[in-house]
């Protein structure tokens, strides 16, 4: 079962990319996001597993609330609980994508 803390967290995140796909890009904002109408991107990674439907319904909460978004997954395989592996994965990554992001 998916715990309520993390739902909401889930539903925050999806939210903010809504309301950044939303909002016009303020004066002067040369971001590759803010000219381009690109679609939000969400940079998602659990110690869920793949064993069993958590992943997916997670997904289907933040598209319900942000059609619009990627979803693009790191992993779900983190050890559960280890926050400093979590660290490690999003550190190494975190470079590559675009600015904009929600990490």
């Amino acid at each position: 079962m998916i715990s309520a803390p993390f739902v909401c967290s889930v539903t925050a995140l999806a939210r903010s990319a809504a309301s950044a796909c939303s909002k016009s890009p303020a004066p002067g904002d040369s971001s590759p996001t803010a000219n381009s109408g690109a679609r939000p991107a969400i940079v998602f990674m659990t110690d869920f597993g793949t064993a069993n439907d958590a992943v997916a319904i997670c997904k289907a909460v933040m598209l319900s609330i942000a059609p619009d978004a990627r979803i693009m997954d790191i992993t779900h395989q983190v050890t559960p609980y280890s926050i400093e592996e979590g660290a490690r994965f999003l550190a190494a990554v975190s470079p590559y994508y675009p600015a904009g992001t929600f990490l």
